[in-house]
């Protein structure tokens, strides 16, 4: 790689070192960001015990909308929850909310 970066644009072998070296160090430095980023489950990312509301029937699955973003969601114990029916976040199946209907309506 050395050989090639110093041949490919005109550099010295110590300016190529340290170039790879730069570009190494960069990418150690931004590993742990990088992984908390990419993690697969962040943290706090699953809204439960969030209102929201239907925005399609849930037979049992659909979408309902929660603090203003669109979430697939199931009913809990896989019954009907009808269209624009506010609904309670009790658990989550990956990115995949698990609901159940709310006795009172959400503003």
């Amino acid at each position: 790689m050395l050989v090639w970066l110093s041949r490919a644009v005109e550099l010295t072998p110590w300016q190529a070192a340290a170039v790879l070296g730069a570009l190494v160090a960069k990418d150690l430095l931004l590993f742990p960001a990088m992984r908390e980023v990419f993690s697969n489950q962040p943290a706090g990312t699953q809204p439960v015990g969030a209102r929201g509301k239907t925005i399609e029937p849930l037979s049992p699955s659909g979408y309902i909308r929660v603090n203003g973003e669109l979430w697939r969601a199931r009913s809990r114990r896989d019954s009907h929850v009808p269209a624009n029916a506010p609904v309670v976040v009790r658990d989550a199946d990956g990115i995949t909310l698990i609901v159940e209907e709310a006795a009172e309506d959400v503003s």
